[in-house]
Formats: C-alpha cells, structure tokens, sequence
C-alpha cells in the first residue's frame, strides 16, 4: 500500500530542484527501508567513493569535510512516515558503507549521518 501511494505521489509531482543545502539525519535516527543489504555490494560500490574521499584529503577534519561536501551531492530519498520517522527508500548500500566505516573511522571523525530529500509525507498515516 505504501508503494501505492509513493508511485501516486511521485507520478504527479514534478521533482524539485536540486537542494544545495539539504537536511540531514544520524543514521541512527534513520529508518531502514530494506532491512537485508548484500555486503559484498558495500564493500565494492557503497564505501569506495566514501574511502577515497576521506583517504586523498588526509582522514580527520579534511577528510570530515571531503565525504561532507560528497554527501552533499547525494541526498538519500526518504519518507517521512508515522511519528515523523524518515523511513529510507533507496541508496541502501551507499547508506550502509557510511555506516560500516563511520564504525571504522568514527574515532577520527568520519561522518555518521546522510543527507536527505523528503519524497513524500506520509505521517498521517498509521
């Protein structure tokens, strides 16, 4: 049913511009939409962008503020579902390569949060 109403939804708005300033989220605020992700596909697609980033700025701060401005550009699709939970939709793998190395590199401050553009309100919804 909720697919129903995301593909309604989607069909007749027009998709909004490109936001240069999104909103973003802690993962762990973030609400898994696929709850099984093969990590091979993490490994391969989802961390290298994230892992080149951060290693040719140096890690630390400079490597913080390399995977922040490529996040920037890669807002995750979100729906915002019953008790203003953002509920993600795609980009599973890329989402859960933050997480994996936030967990690596959290200690020297790599990101552990996404950027998000919303795609449909569905809080009114039980």
């Amino acid at each position: 049913m909720v697919l129903a109403l995301l593909t309604t939804a989607s069909a007749s708005a027009q998709c909004p511009p490109p936001n240069p300033n999104p909103p973003s989220v802690l993962l762990s605020e973030l609400q898994a939409g696929q709850y099984n992700v093969g990590m091979q596909n993490v490994f391969d697609f989802g961390q290298p962008p994230l892992r080149n980033r951060w290693t040719s700025a140096g890690g630390g701060a400079a490597g913080a503020a390399a995977v922040d401005a490529y996040l920037k550009t890669k807002p995750v699709p979100v729906v915002l579902g019953p008790g203003a939970r953002l509920h993600l939709v795609d980009n599973h793998h890329r989402t859960t390569g933050i997480y994996t190395l936030s967990v690596e590199l959290g200690s020297q401050g790599f990101p552990n949060y996404v950027y998000y553009r919303l795609i449909a309100d569905l809080s009114h919804l039980d």
